[in-house]
């Protein structure tokens, strides 16, 4: 793979531009029902819903697809899925049915349908077109990259709201012209080693019924000791980091009497994006400890000393100023965390089940925080949010101590790859 950064560029451009588009038409389908409906919750819960839970159905199958087919145009059917929704619902709209907003749901749960089969694809091919000494880094920009959408993306749709004359149908062309973009980019000029498509074909000619293959992903994962572990630790972290990553906006709210115009809530949300794109630049540059398991230990001890100055009056009563430092410090740790236990998929799992581990990754990333808050939620209306942010702190301080005291976690960590492996990404 002599050519990885001309790959690299090729790829992180072409995703870009589609995870751009993408979520500048969310946010405005989000800002467009919430306007129409006057703000409703049950809207509001509906959307989130239509945005998730997809994800849990479809998900393993993406897995088992990633496996067995060409990821490159995996990942072009799903922008094109997408791009098509879009183009039947801004037509939709511009004709007769602009008041009737269920079908926005509609649209966004098809369009979260087509991203869950794009998301395992997109982090399995990486290996087959990025040398494994550079995946720190170029996972480590693509990391980056996502933060600084959720920084623009939104900023964007609402920028564009704002002018005259512009409305919601027009917003989706935005996403159908970025989709097709990107498409263009991954078909025309990134080339997928002659070796990789070679194993696709081999494992498609052997594929089973999905529902095997489903199950012989999980057998994979019990006996991977290293897995069965992983898999333990993540959904714990991403559940106990609920706190940190929803609460604020309400913890802030009550302890400097803000409301649901001030700048304060923006800035709680654009500081943390800030810190994203300030871990993942440091991870891409720094690549982290010799030991990746190490780098996540290190992004745990982060995310728990946070969760607990969350918890401490000095930051959290005293000034917002000093309340953003740790919101900062917080979302510095997320690539520091993520982009290490990625690698150490990439670099550990067999090239043949990749697709499945990944599939398992984004289930859990996806629904473990708001399962987190399904938890955190209501107890936040019981007692103070303080204390939720302390305990949540302890105990990932607690899993991160487990983690670092782990052998066959810390085994996985280490950069050598066993014979195997090693002859299967050549």
């Amino acid at each position: 793979m002599q050519h990885w950064k001309k790959n690299a560029a090729i790829f992180l451009t072409s995703q870009t531009i589609s995870m751009f588009g993408s979520d500048i038409v969310y946010w405005a389908i989000y800002w467009y029902i919430t306007g129409v409906t006057g703000g409703s919750g049950i809207w509001a819960t509906l959307f989130i819903i239509a945005g998730f839970v997809p994800t849990l159905f479809l998900t393993p199958f993406a897995g088992v697809w990633a496996d067995r087919y060409n990821k490159k145009y995996l990942i072009n059917i799903s922008d094109g899925f997408i791009a098509g929704v879009t183009l039947v619902m801004a037509l939709l709209f511009m004709l007769v049915f602009k008041e009737h907003y269920w079908l926005l749901l509609v649209a966004l749960a098809l369009r979260t349908i087509a991203s869950s089969v794009q998301m395992p694809a997109v982090s399995a091919m990486l290996p087959d077109i990025i040398d494994r000494e550079h995946l720190t880094r170029v996972n480590g920009i693509y990391g980056t990259l996502q933060a600084i959408i959720k920084i623009a993306g939104p900023a964007t749709a609402g920028a564009l709201l704002t002018i005259p004359y512009v409305t919601v149908e027009m917003m989706f062309f935005v996403d159908i012209v970025t989709a097709l973009v990107a498409i263009l980019i991954l078909a025309f000029f990134l080339k997928i080693p002659k070796h990789v498509k070679e194993a696709q074909i081999q494992r498609h000619a052997n594929s089973k019924g999905y529902f095997e293959e489903i199950k012989s992903g999980f057998a994979y994962v019990k006996r991977t000791r290293f897995l069965k572990h992983f898999f333990i630790y993540f959904p714990i972290v991403c559940i106990m980091a609920a706190p940190v990553a929803f609460l604020t906006a309400a913890q802030a709210t009550r302890n400097f009497g803000l409301n649901e115009n001030s700048w304060e809530l923006s800035a709680i949300q654009v500081c943390f994006c800030i810190g994203m794109i300030i871990g993942g630049l440091s991870i891409s540059a720094w690549g982290g400890f010799k030991n990746r398991v190490h780098t996540v230990v290190l992004a745990g001890l982060l995310i728990g000393v946070m969760s607990l100055l969350l918890g401490v009056p000095f930051f959290t009563k005293n000034n917002i100023y000093y309340y953003l430092i740790p919101i900062v410090f917080a979302g510095s740790a997320l690539p520091l965390f993520n982009t290490p236990a990625n690698v150490i998929l990439q670099e550990r799992v067999d090239p043949a089940y990749l697709g499945r581990m990944f599939s398992i990754m984004t289930i859990m990333s996806s629904s473990m925080m708001p399962m987190g808050m399904l938890l955190f939620g209501p107890l936040a209306d019981l007692f103070p949010i303080e204390w939720l942010m302390i305990a949540s702190g302890i105990i990932i301080l607690c899993i991160t101590f487990i983690i670092s005291r782990d052998k066959p976690v810390l085994e996985a960590g280490t950069r050598k790859l066993n014979e195997e492996l090693e002859t299967a990404y050549k």
